[in-house]
């Protein structure tokens, strides 16, 4: 796990909205990304690469978008995987639901390539905190240990 990781992974069972997201987010200067058609697929490509940032549609088949989130919230070597949940369906049901299995973000369909993009790199950038952070307080444990302060 490296800090300046910006691998993402892109999910969703509609090829052409794969297409263009993955437009969306090469204008903004990602080109590290990977796609899956569904949770299936993504659930193996997580298991076998350190991804940043997991952009997934909620609705899909086999496996949908919150039950990937829910598995990869259960993996602790993917702690620092921001997730940002994409629907058609913005609904108070659906955003609740995905609040409560751990997502980071959340961006309803259909959206423009600047508001995909911020929430892009709004999500790296927490990422970032989020492993800095760890570090910190792994760091000031270590400290505690070695001068035997509680």
């Amino acid at each position: 796990m490296t800090v300046d990781n910006r691998k993402i992974l892109l999910v969703d069972d509609v090829a052409s909205m794969r297409d263009v997201i993955k437009a969306f987010l090469h204008s903004g200067g990602h080109t590290q990304i990977d796609s899956a058609h569904d949770g299936v697929h993504a659930r193996q490509q997580i298991n076998n690469n350190d991804y940043a940032v997991v952009i997934c549609d909620l609705e899909m088949p086999k496996m949908n978008g919150i039950e990937l989130l829910q598995y990869v919230r259960t993996q602790h070597q993917q702690r620092h995987v921001q997730f940002v949940m994409v629907t058609a369906h913005n609904n108070k049901d659906n955003i609740k639901q995905a609040m409560v299995a751990g997502v980071n973000d959340y961006i309803a369909k259909p959206f423009q390539p600047d508001s995909l993009i911020k929430k892009v790199e709004k999500a790296l950038n927490n990422r970032i905190k989020s492993i800095v952070e760890e570090s910190e307080q792994q760091a000031y444990e270590e400290i505690e240990i070695e001068t035997g302060e509680d």
